[in-house]
């Protein structure tokens, strides 16, 4: 009887222990506003040009959007009545990108992308920053796993595995965030990312070292990744919109998302640019795309995965159109196959060495 009591006992105390240590854990997650996604398919077009389109070039190309959206006949209208409308007017992000690889590009080599980036309001913010003492409205760590080689056929179409974790400066703004936020706490914030309790589900670093296991090489450890591209992207984008049965999150008809990104690779620690390169990218936008995919691949939906090809459809008939408007403005988009951002930086950062 006695030792049932001890036995009892211990276990209540070990019960409490936990308790006091999962609410530890469960305060320091809500102080924190980090936010993951599981693993998802993403699909997009990618049309590279040359040369840089002025920011009059920019607003005319939107136009011709806005002028031929209505005139152009769409899959979609066979299954979901009510037509596409634009959903924002252009705005402009810019990111601070370091990627990450062996000192051999062993990612860029296995068609996968590993990066921290960082979102400023401005140019000015990218390289002044330290001297203002300010932190980036978002840092988020992403992991994209593509198929070897080439990643988008002749077309510039592409898919690839992605998912990310990110910190946003708009929500519980605090001083343990304002610390992780900062641009040179950066490797801590990864560091920060490989903690279990995040959830390993969602976790970039868990998609790095899934990607290589599928590619047969477990020989490389995440521990071995280091710094290999810096690159500045200046993304002009809008959104073209939908209302459907599938939406969701905080804009639910968000259906495709149009991007115009310049970018510059920089020789690592310095700001020599080593390569200049400009893509417009249509994506399928989660926000429409998550639950279809889910009702046709998990579920297997016949009538949905009808519908999944017609937005499909439209996608690619979107991305012609804005060839089209592309090669009107004196921006003819290049053929043959696209390479992701990253395998442009590395092998453009690998030419200068």
């Amino acid at each position: 009887m006695e030792r049932r009591t001890i036995f009892f006992r211990r276990l209540r105390s070990a019960a409490a222990i936990l308790a006091v240590v999962s609410t530890l854990l469960f305060s320091a997650y809500a102080l924190l506003p980090i936010f993951g996604e599981p693993p998802r398919l993403e699909q997009e077009y990618k049309l590279s040009i040359s040369g840089t389109l002025s920011s009059e070039q920019k607003r005319a190309l939107y136009d011709l959007v806005v002028s031929d959206l209505p005139k152009r006949e769409w899959a979609n209208a066979a299954f979901i009545s009510g037509a596409y409308y634009m959903g924002s007017d252009l705005d402009t992000l810019y990111f601070e990108d370091t990627y990450f690889d062996t000192g051999s590009g062993d990612l860029e080599r296995l068609g996968i992308s590993h990066r921290l980036r960082y979102r400023w309001n401005s140019e000015e913010d990218v390289f002044s920053h330290a001297e203002k003492g300010i932190v980036p409205q978002r840092v988020e760590l992403q992991t994209k796993a593509y198929g070897t080689g080439a990643i988008a056929d002749s077309d510039g179409y592409k898919k690839a595995m992605k998912n990310r974790y990110e910190i946003k400066k708009d929500f519980r703004l605090n001083p343990i965030t304002q610390t992780i936020l900062r641009r040179e706490n950066g490797e801590a914030f990864v560091g920060l990312l490989q903690v279990p309790v995040f959830g390993s589900r969602f976790s970039p670093v868990r998609l790095v070292e899934d990607a290589l296991a599928e590619r047969g090489e477990s020989r490389i450890r995440y521990a071995d990744l280091r710094p290999a591209v810096e690159m500045v992207t200046t993304r002009t984008r809008f959104h073209i919109n939908k209302k459907t049965p599938f939406g969701y999150g905080d804009n639910p008809d968000n259906a495709f998302l149009v991007s115009i990104d310049e970018s510059r690779v920089y020789e690592m620690g310095t700001r020599n640019v080593v390569a200049e390169f400009s893509e417009i990218e249509i994506d399928f936008e989660r926000n429409t795309f998550f639950k279809l995919f889910d009702s046709v691949y998990r579920a297997g939906n016949a009538e949905h995965a009808a519908i999944l090809k017609s937005f499909e459809a439209d996608q690619k008939a979107l991305k012609d159109m804005i060839a089209e408007e592309l090669s009107s403005l004196g921006f003819p988009p290049e053929t043959g196959s696209v390479v992701s951002k990253y395998s442009k930086a590395f092998r453009a950062a690998e030419g200068e060495k």
